[in-house]
């Protein structure tokens, strides 16, 4: 799993943490396996033979023979996204719109970019960003779209928001 971006600035345990700013974006290029396909199935119980590979199976639905990622694991990145960004952040909102499916064992990319900063009060933050996950590691054609809030506690992040 590959992350690059703005927001944050900078991660892992020891990176300095910003308050966002409007126009700040972060990337996160994964690709699903077929055993991430299938763990995702036994955990949801959603057996849908679009996500399933194999004859047996009828796998693939729209894709022909090829398995497709749940819509919802595709739109799980966000959440990762948020979190190694800013730890401590509570998911509070999220629109989804599925406008095509990824094929099992292609890359995607999952992008953050901050379209809205709220302050609270005693430092609390209210983040709104537009989300995108896209085929590919370069992002050619978006697959899941939508808007998602996080709400950042107070006195967690350096500076004031901009």
């Amino acid at each position: 799993m590959a992350l690059r971006g703005t927001l944050g600035g900078g991660f892992g345990a020891h990176a300095r943490r910003l308050a966002p700013r409007v126009g700040e974006w972060v990337a996160l290029t994964r690709t699903f396996a077929p055993a991430d396909v299938a763990a995702f199935a036994d955990l949801t119980g959603d057996t849908n033979p679009l996500h399933r590979s194999g004859s047996g199976g009828g796998g693939g639905g729209a894709l022909g023979a090829a398995p497709a990622v749940h819509g919802i694991l595709l739109a799980g990145l966000f959440s990762t996204a948020f979190g190694v960004s800013y730890p401590g952040c509570v998911y509070r909102e999220q629109s989804l719109v599925f406008r095509r499916p990824a094929p099992v064992g292609d890359p995607v990319t999952a992008v953050l970019r901050v379209s809205r900063v709220r302050e609270l009060r005693r430092g609390a933050l209210i983040v709104s960003c537009d989300t995108e996950v896209a085929l590919g590691a370069e992002g050619d054609e978006v697959a899941v779209d939508g808007v998602a809030e996080v709400f950042l506690p107070g006195g967690t992040y350096d500076g004031e928001s901009r």
